[in-house]
């Protein structure tokens, strides 16, 4: 079957065309004009409202609003603007918390808020990267962890009760990335602990990534964070500082 194959011209007044991943099509990913012309056809306009692809230079993302009268969503418009509020004017004390994987992908966002955060607190398998981290006395790594061999898995009860302390200070808080590997029961503690402190904090708190949004919901914290991102690595980027390509687009 061919790209827009049996897809009617005009639609009833009413319904609407829901589109499989468009990532699974060549072009999307190769920032094909081409392909963003065939998918130009579809509307006579283009809103965005997926700030969880605007770091992507995709065909959608990019090439398909310079095609169309182009807009940003409600939702979009309020992701930006929720970011933008506690990069540049956050209440202080400003708490960050970082973990996941990877955190030579988070080392920017430190670099960047650093000049106004109180306190950065970084998860224990972030510590397998730590070279990345920049060097700061603002920066606090886990003084225990719960560890199999030379990998850190999970932050041990006496960072949990440290980082329980910073976080009831903070005015605002950024959350990204799990303090542990949290999929694993043996090793949801840490960051079980962490999302009660944040869900239990007076703080404004901005939580997001992949990951940290399922750990919320699994939790059932939902209601008791400020405000919870839909974008993961647009989100680091965003904070970093980094101008999106789909934003800059619109």
């Amino acid at each position: 079957m061919t790209f827009l194959e049996g897809i009617p011209a005009v639609l009833p007044r009413g319904e609407a065309i829901l589109m499989e991943n468009l990532r699974f099509w060549p072009g999307e990913e190769e920032n094909d004009l081409e392909f963003a012309k065939k998918l130009a056809k579809l509307g006579d306009f283009y809103v965005n409202d997926a700030f969880a692809v605007c770091h992507r230079e995709n065909a959608s993302v990019t090439r398909l609003p310079k095609l169309l009268p182009s807009y940003a969503g409600f939702l979009l418009e309020k992701e930006i603007n929720t970011l933008k509020a506690v990069m540049e004017k956050p209440e202080k004390p400003l708490v960050l918390i970082l973990g996941g994987s990877k955190i030579e992908d988070k080392a920017p966002v430190i670099k960047n808020l650093l000049p106004k955060t109180a306190r950065v607190l970084l998860g224990s398998i972030a510590l397998n990267d730590s070279h990345a981290v920049p060097k700061s006395k603002k920066v606090t790594i886990p003084v225990d962890w719960v560890a199999e061999g030379n990998l850190a898995f999970d932050i041990g009860p006496k960072t949990i009760e440290a980082y329980g302390k910073e976080i009831s200070k903070a005015k605002t808080i950024i959350w990204n990335g799990p303090v542990g590997k949290f999929e694993d029961e043996k090793y949801l503690k840490g960051s079980l602990a962490i999302t009660k402190s944040v869900a239990a904090s007076s703080a404004f708190s901005v939580v997001g990534g992949g990951e940290t949004t399922q750990l919320i919901l699994q939790t059932g914290f939902r209601k008791k964070i400020g405000f919870l991102s839909t974008g993961g690595g647009a989100m680091l980027e965003f904070l970093a500082g980094k101008k999106l390509p789909g934003i800059e687009a619109l």
